[in-house]
């Protein structure tokens, strides 16, 4: 019995929990955007803009569906529904979008 607590105990260590992919808000953001600015003209600037927002669409569905949260809170029961709120929506989508206004509020007339 004692053995078994142990066992449970190794097979995933302390702090190994669900990872926000933070490479995306990093990253994938700024550079569809560097993409919609700089060829603005052209067709492909509008296909990175386009991406752009179909991520903010698909991270809103991940923030706020019941079974995307409670898929993941399977493998990591330290995980509440606030903070995977909070966490998918702040990073996500809300200073994406603010970021998408202010440089489209900036550019509006390229487009």
């Amino acid at each position: 019995m004692i053995n078994d607590q142990n066992d449970k105990k190794q097979e995933q260590p302390e702090g190994m929990g669900f990872s926000f992919p933070l490479g995306v808000p990093m990253v994938v953001y700024p550079l569809l955007l560097w993409g919609a600015i700089s060829w603005r003209a052209m067709w492909w600037g509008k296909a990175f803009l386009a991406v752009y927002v179909v991520l903010l669409a698909l991270f809103s569905y991940e923030a706020l569906s019941k079974k995307e949260f409670n898929d993941t809170r399977k493998n990591d029961p330290t995980l509440n529904r606030p903070t995977w709120i909070l966490n998918w929506l702040l990073f996500f989508v809300i200073l994406p979008l603010i970021v998408l206004v202010l440089f489209m509020l900036r550019f509006w007339r390229d487009f």
